[in-house]
């Protein structure tokens, strides 16, 4: 079955006004985005220029970390520097979570950066450690 120049041609503007619209639906289908302040309290498991990772949510046999990289105007409160942050220290940090969903309203991707750092405590001092020290003429067997 050959088509007739008038069905081509029809063909060929179905075409165009669908490749028209195209852009439009495919905009519409485009995900959307939703950023929300969330925040996370903790000990600083682990930090650098980049970023920050706290413990929390610990308990006697478990807990959660959670990296974050800093905001490029982080906020530090408690510490002038990211260096004053140590292992140990109490921290709050306020994060922006970002959600990328999808036209079904379901998220497909997230970021999180932390954009102000609060120290509550500094970590506590360690004990220093006790070395075993063996004296000239005492058994070191107990007996």
């Amino acid at each position: 079955m050959t088509r007739s120049g008038a069905q081509r041609f029809a063909a060929f503007i179905m075409l165009c006004l669908m490749a028209d619209a195209a852009p439009a639906a495919y905009a519409e289908s485009q995900p959307g985005q939703t950023s929300t302040l969330e925040q996370v309290e903790g000990v600083v498991s682990a930090v650098g220029a980049g970023g920050i990772a706290v413990e929390y949510a610990r308990t006697e046999t478990s807990s959660k970390e959670m990296y974050l990289p800093f905001d490029k105007a982080l906020e530090l409160r408690g510490a002038r520097t990211v260096q004053d942050l140590q292992p140990g220290d109490t921290v709050l940090v306020d994060y922006r979570q970002t959600v990328i969903k999808n036209s079904f309203d379901e998220g497909i991707a997230s970021s999180r950066v932390a954009v102000r750092v609060s120290r509550l405590a500094a970590a506590p001092p360690q004990a220093p450690e006790l070395e075993e020290v063996e004296t000239a003429g005492e058994p070191t067997d107990g007996s």
